[in-house]
């Protein structure tokens, strides 16, 4: 009955529970607030260190809506059905990712705690599983796509080339998602390994760097399937470059961990030898 307004005020009632919810979870389960005045050296530390986590993620979320915007802008130049359709695919993708999106908060933690325990290998094995399941993922809703995009749309509208455009860009884009998700989930690992800065960059280049400036130009040449083809190809550079990234990373990582074993390896046989010299030494001479 209250309509608009009664949908804002369960959205800020559900908001105000959840919030109370992981105050009380966070207070008195965990017990990781408290009423204790921290030391002011101390908390500018901690601050640091999160933002150095914090500043580049959020950096990286606010080049999503940025970059949406300049892509709705390029839209808007083949009129009011291309951005719908472009609506009804924004929501589309949300649910087609809902898994990766699972997959990429549990990965932060895995990432970090391999990394710091000095398991690259269990973290390498951890992130090929993950970007076998997107990889799987993609395939299926490009399966999914060519098959059925005509009805998927008509769930949305009934407006038919609203029903068409939409049609069009999941039979282009849907076989990217596969490497959209590896993005994502390697994003995510970067966070967990203390990397940001890569995460950022890779979200700065796909969106900004690639999709936008490519849409802009495909759309002129092409038309509107140009647009749905720089998303494509977007998707499909950066998610590969973020895997071979990532995995660079994690060989490198294990390199050090083998060099430094094989250092302390040469140490400790250097030094038993030494002593059985000295030893030898001093037993000859006693015996002279």
């Amino acid at each position: 009955e209250m309509g608009l307004q009664g949908a804002a005020l369960a959205t800020a009632i559900s908001m105000a529970m959840t919030c109370l919810l992981s105050l009380y979870i966070l207070i008195y389960r965990e017990q990781l607030l408290g009423l204790t005045r921290p030391i002011f050296k101390e908390m500018l530390k901690v601050w640091k260190q999160v933002l150095y986590i914090g500043l580049p993620a959020a950096m990286a979320m606010l080049i999503t809506p940025l970059s949406i915007g300049f892509i709705t802008r390029i839209l808007s130049g083949f009129g009011t059905d291309a951005v719908a359709a472009f609506g009804i695919v924004s929501r589309l993708e949300m649910f087609a990712f809902t898994l990766i999106y699972a997959l990429g908060s549990v990965l932060t933690v895995f990432a970090g705690q391999n990394w710091s325990a000095e398991k690259p290998n269990r973290l390498r094995m951890g992130i090929n599983i993950s970007a076998t399941f997107s990889l799987s993922m993609g395939i299926f809703f490009f399966m999914i796509s060519q098959l059925f995009a005509p009805q998927i749309a008509a769930v949305f509208t009934d407006n038919k080339p609203v029903i068409q455009i939409t049609a069009s860009y999941l039979v282009i884009v849907s076989f990217s998602y596969g490497f959209q998700g590896i993005l994502m989930l390697c994003t995510s690992s970067f966070d967990g390994i203390n990397k940001p800065l890569i995460s950022f960059s890779l979200s700065l280049l796909r969106m900004l760097i690639l999709y936008v400036p490519l849409a802009w130009v495909a759309s002129r040449v092409i038309g509107l399937s140009g647009i749905f083809w720089a998303a494509f190809s977007a998707n499909l550079i950066v998610g590969s470059l973020a895997w071979f990234w990532l995995n660079r990373l994690i060989i490198k990582k294990m390199d050090e961990i083998s060099l430094a074993t094989n250092v302390g390896i040469t140490s400790n046989s250097t030094g038993h030898r030494l002593a059985f010299l000295t030893s030898l030494s001093r037993s000859r001479r006693r015996k002279r």
